[in-house]
């Protein structure tokens, strides 16, 4: 018999990969797919550099995104200075970003910015790190 949380896990995996081909097909924006991975009932893991350094529910402008061999790397305006810091987005993350997206944002059509968003864990989010609280990112239009 499987533990009802490990069926959980496995239906919201499923689910999650239905939206992603839907969302792709649709040709949603990078900030409903954002959206949709931040719904998952599993974190995703990320980076000390991330988490130590962008503060919870801060807006970060986005300068540039670039793909890069390793994933995809987003550059944001750190403490409202100018000062620029480029990281490399989670693996999940990075995947959502397409071409498009990147296109978009580098010639100023469309402009994001990043936020780190603190989620309670409960029914629809299972605690990661012994923690009552999970990291997710998000993107909103300028």
């Amino acid at each position: 018999m499987v533990p009802p949380i490990i069926a959980r896990l496995r239906a919201d995996e499923c689910f999650f990969v239905q939206r992603v081909c839907k969302g792709f097909l649709e040709k949603w924006a990078v900030d409903a797919n954002f959206e949709l991975v931040a719904s998952q009932l599993r974190a995703e893991r990320m980076r000390p550099i991330i988490s130590g350094l962008l503060l919870p529910e801060v807006e970060y402008p986005l300068q540039r995104i670039n793909r890069e061999s390793c994933g995809v790397s987003v550059a944001v305006i750190y403490n409202g200075m100018g000062n620029t810091f480029e990281f490399l987005l989670p693996e999940t993350y990075g995947d959502m970003v397409t071409d498009d997206d990147i296109d978009e944002n580098n010639s100023g059509r469309v402009k994001y910015a990043l936020i780190k968003t603190i989620k309670k864990c409960g029914p629809n989010r299972v605690p990661f790190d012994k923690k009552n609280y999970t990291w997710d990112l998000a993107l909103v239009r300028e």
